[in-house]
C-alpha cells in the first residue's frame, strides 16, 4: 500500500475523517421522514435502498423499469414505476404529484442536474435535497469547466482542449502526442475513443460525434474534448467516495483499483471489477482541497490516477457529483455515507460512525460487467487466469469473507436473484467466445481514459 506509515497518518489533519480512532458504535434509531430513491434499476441505488432499510428509514423506490432490481428489495416499502426518465423535466412534476415528502437520493449526473434546477420548487413542496447549486454542478460535470476549476485550486487534470469542428480538431491535435483520447465533455461510463495515430483521428471523431447523437446520449448535448492519454501501466487508479457538507468531508472511503474492465481490443473501460480499500494521504488531501474550493454539498466520487513512476504526479480524471456504482464498497468499508446525506438533507448534524477500514476488497460478481465476465473478455487473460479470477469471486461470497460484492446481500436476496436471471445468458456467451481463437493482445494499445 502506498502512502505514509500508519503512525504518521493518524496524526494527519487531512486523514482524521478517515483514519482516526474508531468512534463508539452507532446506535440504531428510527427516522420517520421517508427516503425517495431515484432510478432503482441502478447498482448505486440498490445499495442505498438496502442501507436505508437497515437504518429503519421508509423507502419509496422509483424506476422507469417495472423489472428494476431495486424494486425487488424487501426494504422498498413503496414502489413507483414512472413512464419517463429521471433527467426529463416531467420527472419533477411526477415527484410533486405522487411521491411522499421526504429526502431525495439522486442517481446519475443528468438526474442530479434536473433536481438541482428545480431545487427551490422541491423545497417549497416539502422535499429535502442536498446538492450544490445548478451552476456549481454544471462546472463539475462539464469537463472543460472542471479543468478550469481544478487549475484555480492547484489540482492537476489531464491536459485537454475543447473542439467544436473538424478544423478545431486538426489544430488541437497538433499539440498532443499519440495515442490521444477523444472524450465527451459531460459523460461518464467509459464513453471515449483512443486514437492510436493521426490517420485515425478524423474517423474516430466522426464515430464519437455520431454516437453522442443517438438516443441514450442525445439529451446530454455533449461536446468533445481532445485529452492526453495516461498509460495505465505506469499508474495506479484510485476512487474516493464521500459525503460533504459545505466543502468539508464528513465521512469518506477510498481505495485502489486492482482490476478494471478491459475491452477485447485491449483498451480500458471505466467499470471497477476488483479493488481494495486503502488510504493515500495525497489523494485525500487533493480531494478535500477541490471540494472545499467549490464548497461542495452532498455525495460525490472522485477518480484519480497516481503515477508509480518518478515525477508522474497525481491526476484527477473524473468527478461524479452523485452516488457511484461502487458505493456499497464505501459503505462496507465503514463510511456511513447514506446516513450522513440523509441527516444533512434534513438540516441535522452528521452522526458519529466507524472510520474506514483498510483492506476491504470489492468485487463485481453479479452485476453487469462482472469481474469473471471481464476476465473472459480480456484478451490478455489465459483460461488459467480466468479460473483464478473465478475462485477469487467465489471466495468473496463465502460467509466468512470480509469482501464486498456488488449487489450480494444475504439479508435481502431479491435484487441479487433479479440480476442473476439477467446475467446468466451474458456469462454463457462470454465463455463460448473465450474458447474461440483470438488475436494476440498488444499491451501498447491499452490505456486509461
Amino acid at each position: 500500500m502506498r502512502g505514509s506509515p500508519a503512525g504518521e497518518r493518524d496524526r494527519s489533519t487531512l486523514g482524521a475523517a478517515l483514519r482516526g480512532r474508531p468512534a463508539a458504535p452507532r446506535t440504531r434509531c428510527s427516522y420517520a421522514v421517508p427516503a425517495i430513491v431515484c432510478d432503482a434499476e441502478k447498482l448505486s441505488q440498490i445499495a442505498i435502498i438496502q442501507e436505508l432499510g437497515r437504518l429503519r428509514i421508509p423507502v419509496m423506490a422509483l424506476s422507469p423499469d417495472p423489472h428494476a432490481a431495486g424494486l425487488a428489495s424487501k426494504f422498498a416499502t413503496q414502489a413507483l414505476t414512472l413512464p419517463l426518465m429521471s433527467h426529463e423535466e416531467e420527472h419533477v412534476g411526477v415527484l410533486l404529484e405522487k411521491a411522499p415528502r421526504g429526502v431525495i437520493f439522486p442517481s446519475n449526473d443528468a438526474n442530479v442536474q434536473n433536481l438541482a434546477r428545480h431545487a427551490e420548487i422541491l423545497a417549497e413542496a416539502g422535499f429535502h435535497f442536498y446538492a450544490p447549486s445548478s451552476a456549481a454542478l454544471d462546472g463539475l460535470i462539464n469537463k472543460d469547466s472542471l479543468c478550469a476549476t481544478c487549475a484555480e485550486c492547484g489540482v492537476r487534470t489531464p491536459r485537454s482542449t475543447l473542439v467544436r469542428t473538424e478544423d478545431d480538431l486538426a489544430h488541437a491535435a497538433e499539440r498532443f502526442a499519440y495515442p490521444l483520447l477523444l472524450k465527451p465533455t459531460n459523460l461518464a461510463g467509459g464513453v471515449y475513443r483512443l486514437v492510436p495515430e493521426r490517420s485515425k483521428l478524423r474517423e474516430q471523431y466522426q464515430e464519437l460525434r455520431s454516437l453522442l447523437l443517438t438516443a441514450p446520449y442525445r439529451h446530454r448535448k455533449a461536446g468533445i474534448m481532445v485529452q492526453e492519454w495516461i498509460p495505465q501501466e505506469s499508474a495506479e487508479l484510485w476512487n474516493i467516495t464521500g459525503c460533504v457538507a459545505d466543502g468539508e468531508i464528513t465521512c469518506a472511503a477510498m481505495g485502489r483499483r486492482l482490476r478494471t474492465e478491459r475491452r477485447r481490443d485491449g483498451t480500458t473501460g471505466s467499470a471497477l471489477l476488483h479493488g481494495v480499500s486503502a488510504y493515500d494521504e495525497e489523494i485525500y488531501g487533493l480531494t478535500q482541497k477541490l471540494l472545499r474550493h467549490v464548497r461542495y454539498r452532498g455525495l460525490v466520487e472522485c477518480e484519480w490516477s497516481k503515477s508509480i513512476a518518478d515525477g508522474g504526479g497525481t491526476v484527477l480524471y473524473d468527478v461524479n457529483p452523485r452516488p457511484s456504482g461502487n458505493i456499497r464498497w464505501a459503505l462496507g468499508s465503514g463510511a456511513p455515507l447514506v446516513e450522513h446525506y440523509y441527516r444533512l438533507a434534513l438540516g441535522l448534524e452528521p452522526s458519529r460512525g466507524p472510520v474506514m477500514q483498510e483492506g476491504i476488497e470489492y468485487f463485481k460478481v453479479i452485476w453487469a460487467q462482472t469481474d469473471i465476465g471481464g476476465a473472459l473478455e480480456n484478451p490478455a487473460y489465459s483460461p488459467l487466469d480466468v479460473v483464478r479470477v473465478g475462485l477469487q469471486n467465489v471466495r468473496a461470497m463465502l460467509p466468512f469473507s470480509r469482501a464486498v460484492v456488488d449487489v450480494w446481500d444475504t439479508r435481502d436476496a431479491g435484487p441479487t436473484w433479479s440480476i442473476v436471471r439477467q446475467q446468466s445468458g451474458r456469462l454463457l456467451r462470454g465463455a463460448l467466445r473465450k474458447l474461440r481463437p483470438h488475436r494476440r493482445w498488444d499491451p501498447a494499445q491499452a490505456g486509461r481514459a
